[in-house]
């Protein structure tokens, strides 16, 4: 699915902030439109590193936690929010506050928030000069599916 004109309100508000939402197979991810590598991916095969995540998955128990460090959007994350079960839980961080925006985004679609989204700050020492940036971090645990009452 791409932002661009099924004419529901969600989907004209992501069109003016440039955001493209694509269905894959791990969930409904959001994008930067003009992203010509993750979001390409996205667009024209619904995935993105799907091998990386396939060879990671032999790493990944139930009930692990899983740190997600460079998580961007949240490809990786949402992939290992499915291996972990609801009683493991993955720890998203992304330095990139447009990234880190997208990556609350779509795990907020997937009802994967655990915990409230947190941004950190860290600070890198360079001869006398400091650099500054907020890493961006949270949790996420993949919620057991409500018993139905039938």
């Amino acid at each position: 699915m791409d932002c661009k004109g099924n004419g529901s309100r969600f989907t004209d508000s992501a069109r003016i902030m440039g955001i493209a939402v694509h269905h894959t197979r791990h969930g409904l991810l959001c994008h930067e439109e003009l992203d010509r590598t993750i979001g390409a991916s996205l667009r024209m095969y619904g995935e993105w590193a799907e091998e990386e995540i396939y060879f990671l998955s032999f790493f990944i128990a139930p009930g692990a936690v899983v740190l997600d460090i460079g998580a961007n959007i949240g490809t990786h994350a949402l992939a290992f929010s499915r291996f972990v079960t609801p009683q493991g839980r993955v720890v998203a961080i992304d330095a990139q506050e447009r990234a880190y925006d997208l990556l609350v985004l779509n795990m907020a679609f997937e009802r994967l928030l655990d915990e409230k989204p947190a941004s950190a700050l860290c600070r890198r020492t360079m001869g006398r000069h400091a650099q500054t940036w907020g890493p961006s971090l949270f949790s996420i645990r993949r919620q057991r599916k409500p018993s139905h009452p039938c």
